[in-house]
């Protein structure tokens, strides 16, 4: 019984870890986040799959909500933050 919550929570962990390294914001560390379709390709439910999604894209909300550079406005106007708030 154990070894069945065993493996759902190892894909959720390492697509956690996948999502912070891989975008972390070191280019030498992006193709880590290649990791993220095996994790989820080998989730076997459909609520795990969801929970390794979830894990992964977490850190990308972290990221999002840091401070954007000054020149970022003018290029993208509104649109750039409209992704970024979500409180």
């Amino acid at each position: 019984m154990c070894r069945d919550y065993l493996r759902p929570a190892l894909l959720i962990f390492a697509s956690i870890a996948v999502g912070v390294v891989g975008w972390s914001g070191s280019v030498l560390f992006l193709p880590v986040a290649l990791g993220f379709p095996v994790l989820w390709s080998i989730s076997q439910t459909r609520s795990v799959a969801a929970l390794v999604s979830s894990g992964y894209f977490r850190p990308h909300h972290v990221v999002c909500r840091k401070a954007w550079p000054p020149s970022i406005r003018p290029i993208f106007g509104p649109a750039c933050y409209s992704g970024c708030v979500h409180h």
